[in-house]
This record gives C-alpha cells, structure tokens and sequence, in this order.
C-alpha cells in the first residue's frame, strides 16, 4: 500500500504533471507544507490541507482505497443549485428573524438599563 505522501505525489502528477509549485498555487497550499507532506517529514495531512484538493477522491487519498480522482456525482451540481434557490426562497424569513432578534436585543438592554432612549 502506498504511503500517503506517495499518493499525494501521484495526485501531484495527475493534476500538474508533477510540478508541485503549480500544485500548491492552484490548491493555495504553501509550497514548504506541500514540500514536507510529499518528502514525508508531515505524515498525518490536516482536514483544512485537504479539503483544498480538489478532484480527488479523499478515501484514496488519506488510505488508499477506491481511486484517486474523482468526477462529479450526477446531478449534484442541480441538487446544490435547488439548495441556493430554496435558500433564497427562505431569505426574507432569515431577514425578518434578524430583525426580531435585534428587536429583542434592543428590549433587554433597555431593561437592564444599558440603553437609554433617544429624544
């Protein structure tokens, strides 16, 4: 079983050709971090590192099973786009309980004394 910096190398190639600076400017992982996890000196990769890995199969990658790329699953492009639209749709709701939640702020500072009302 490969080790995981040599299935970061592998990735690496795939994506680039193997030129890492081009790797850690597309994933805006530092080239010194990316340098230590494919030399080994890091051997255990932090979740925030890797989820800048994009097109990548993170079982693959963190334990080596299943295969290094991925594609996108059909259809979750239009499951993400009627997530934005329902959220959307939500929005005005989200507004006004920002203002009641204001509302409700301003009522308990006011009776705690902290508020003072305007003339």
């Amino acid at each position: 079983m490969l080790l995981f910096s040599e299935r970061l190398k592998k990735i690496i190639e795939l994506q680039t050709g193997g030129n890492k600076k081009k790797f850690a400017k597309s994933t805006a992982i530092p080239y010194s971090t990316l340098v230590e996890y494919v030399n080994g000196i890091k051997k255990d990769p932090k979740l925030s590192m890797l989820a800048k890995i994009k097109n990548v199969n993170a079982e693959w990658l963190l334990y080596g099973s299943g295969d290094p790329q991925t594609s996108e699953p059909a259809g979750l492009k239009n499951q993400v786009d009627a997530l934005i639209t329902n959220f959307a749709k939500n929005d005005n709701r989200i507004d006004m309980l920002e203002l009641k939640i204001d509302a409700m702020n301003m009522l308990l500072l006011k009776q705690a004394g902290a508020v003072t009302p305007k003339k």
